[in-house]
């Protein structure tokens, strides 16, 4: 959707509505739109139209809610300090309104966003005690999918996992056609979920279930989103012994059409950042290494075992399979000084796949 296309839906949506009911209704229609990569700018031109049509005659609620769908669209673009000031902005307009829903949901969008920029201390402070009960569909998942995070921050992969689930249910209860919130509330939950299953060490559980959220990301054009799910993909399929080399090359693909550098992490793909803007297997498989470095020395397991197998995968595709090879006889002696037994064995698994293909 283009700017002009998001600015004529604004206008339809808004035909026949009372005036008294204008200010609300626009910001649900911001609220309501999905915050892929690829439309944050939407978000943010819609927003716009909202603030100059109704200036400071817009109620606290629903300058509360555009502003929180403006730091979602950050978040999601990994703009993470600007997401936290537009976060803190929300937050305080929800709580001059006293709805006690839509100050939840700004604690909720607040607190994900300080936990995604490693500000770990205020993250949880702001997400301490929250919870979904009594929220709107409309509203429950943004608050789950942060309790998700709170719970991967802590640890707690089995908790996080049943929180990511019944944001995927709550956001499957709503009509949810491309481009609409509830289809990224839908998709992202049931990427946080597989993120959960893989920490477990449930590779084989979690790969299958990212099919439809790389289709959603594809299906909206937000190549950030899907060149890490596809790369993620790749690399639990090799986990649990299911490699398949256009894994990785579909990868690629939707990396050459990310022209900008990003920065930070994606909680949710649990791949570095860095390999968007990658031109092609050596380099991705440079930058792969570098992160497996980087997850190693903070003991990560999943986190260093995915990089690992990420890029050995790479490797792979360029046809380099000597160094694919060594990369695994190294993680496998790491996971050896380590005790990881069932991180061992995933890396013991991929070398016999791969060995199989030198």
């Amino acid at each position: 959707m283009t700017r002009e296309e998001a600015l004529d839906l604004m206008g339809r949506l808004l035909e026949g509505v009372p005036e008294e009911r204008l200010p609300l209704v626009a910001a649900q229609a911001v609220w309501g739109m999905g915050p892929w990569s690829s439309r944050a700018a939407v978000v943010r031109a819609m927003a716009e139209w909202v603030a100059r049509r109704f200036g400071e005659g817009l109620p606290p609620v629903p300058k509360a809610l555009v502003m929180a769908a403006c730091a979602r669209a950050f978040l999601q673009e990994r703009r993470f300090l600007e997401a936290i000031e537009e976060g803190e902005y929300a937050l305080a307009e929800a709580q001059q309104c006293g709805d006690e829903r839509v100050v939840r949901t700004c604690r909720a969008l607040l607190g994900r966003a300080l936990l995604q920029n490693s500000e770990v201390g205020r993250g949880m402070e702001a997400l301490a005690g929250l919870g979904p009960d009594g929220l709107p569909p409309a509203l429950e998942p943004e608050v789950l999918l942060a309790m998700g995070l709170a719970d991967i921050v802590r640890g707690e992969f089995a908790v996080a996992a049943e929180d990511f689930s019944r944001a995927e249910q709550a956001a499957a209860s709503l009509e949810a056609p491309y481009g609409s919130l509830a289809q990224w509330h839908h998709a992202w939950a049931r990427a946080g979920r597989v993120h959960a299953l893989a920490r477990l060490g449930h590779f084989g559980q979690a790969w299958p279930m990212l099919a439809s959220v790389i289709e959603a990301a594809s299906a909206n054009e937000a190549w950030r989103e899907a060149a890490d799910l596809l790369a993620l993909r790749g690399a639990l399929k090799l986990a649990s012994g299911e490699y398949e080399p256009d894994d990785f090359r579909q990868s690629l693909g939707a990396l050459s059409r990310v022209t900008e550098a990003s920065q930070g992490t994606d909680f949710l793909a649990g791949l570095p950042a860095d390999l968007l803007g990658a031109r092609g297997p050596e380099e991705a498989a440079v930058r792969l290494e570098e992160a497996a470095s980087e997850r190693f020395k903070v003991r990560d397991r999943t986190g260093f075992v995915v990089s690992v197998l990420g890029s050995a995968g790479f490797r792979a595709v360029a046809g380099d399979f000597l160094t694919s090879s060594r990369l695994l006889d190294v993680a496998a002696e790491g996971a050896r000084t380590f005790l990881w037994t069932e991180e061992r064995a995933a890396i013991e698994v991929a070398s016999a796949v791969l060995g199989g293909r030198g």
